[in-house]
Order: structure tokens, then sequence, then C-alpha cells
């Protein structure tokens, strides 16, 4: 079965990237890899299935998603009109008891927009090339934002 065709079906499920991801496994396909190139990261979990999705519904060609903010950091803008996909960032923090030992770990999510880079235009020159980008997989990841949204107990 082609790309289009697993897409078609699993959007007539409940949870589409779930039924996606499972129809890729029996069909022996793999993702694409989706990847932010102005933070240099590639996306994870469940995000992947959602932009791999949203790409091959689409028609876009590009796997390079960032956020409206960086576009326009980067001295690009995103097409007026242009609707963005949601994704979920997971970030985990440990709570220190008044001794200073590590008490509990806690878990929320950040919901947050990116757009595909064939939604923007005056692409900056600044994004590396998918060549020179680096897939760092490692469980920090997830921390991103834990200091900037530290629970204070």
């Amino acid at each position: 079965m082609k790309k289009l065709e697993l897409a078609q079906i699993a959007i007539k499920d409940i949870q589409p990237e779930e039924m996606l991801s499972m129809l890729y496994m029996q069909n022996n396909l793999t993702p694409a890899k989706h990847i932010n190139p102005l933070t240099k990261k590639q996306f994870h979990g469940k995000n992947i299935w959602t932009l791999e999705l949203e790409m091959i519904l689409k028609g876009y060609n590009s796997c390079e998603w960032s956020t409206f903010a960086q576009y326009r950091d980067n001295d690009s803008r995103v097409n007026k009109g242009e609707k963005g996909t949601g994704l979920t960032l997971a970030v985990f923090n440990t709570v220190k008891n008044d001794n200073g030992e590590k008490e509990e770990k806690l878990q929320f999510f950040k919901s947050y927009t990116v757009f595909n880079k064939e939604q923007t235009s005056n692409a900056s020159e600044k994004a590396p090339a998918k060549e020179d980008v680096k897939v760092i997989v490692e469980e920090k990841q997830l921390n991103i934002w834990a200091d900037k949204y530290a629970v204070v107990a």
C-alpha cells in the first residue's frame, strides 16, 4: 500500500496517529525523520506520527517543522492563512524536599504549534542543511523547559 492510502485509512480511526503507526509496521514502512532545522532537534513519540500524517495528507515534501516565533526570529514568515499542526511536549521535573533530597518526579505537558517549511516564505539561509543536522536521542531532550517551568514546592 502507498503512504497516502495508509493515511486515508488511519484518519477514519479515533486515534489516527496510532493507527498510522500500526499500518506502517504491518507494511514495513518507516516515517520520515521530522526535524526542527533551527534547533537541530528531531521530533519524538506521538509527534512523529502527527507530523507524518500531516505531511502525507497536505502533500508536503519537506520534513522540516518550526514554530511561528522561530521562523519570525530567523527572518522568515508563515504565509497568511496557513494552519499549524499541534504537538505536545512532555516535561519532567523532580521536586526536592526541604533536606535537598529527591522527592518525586512530576510530569506535565506543554502544547505548541509548528508549521512546515513549505508553509513559509523568505526562508532564512540561517537554517542548516539536513546533512548537517545531528540527531540527538536522549531523555534529556524532554527537559527542555523543565528549568523554565520548574515547580516551586
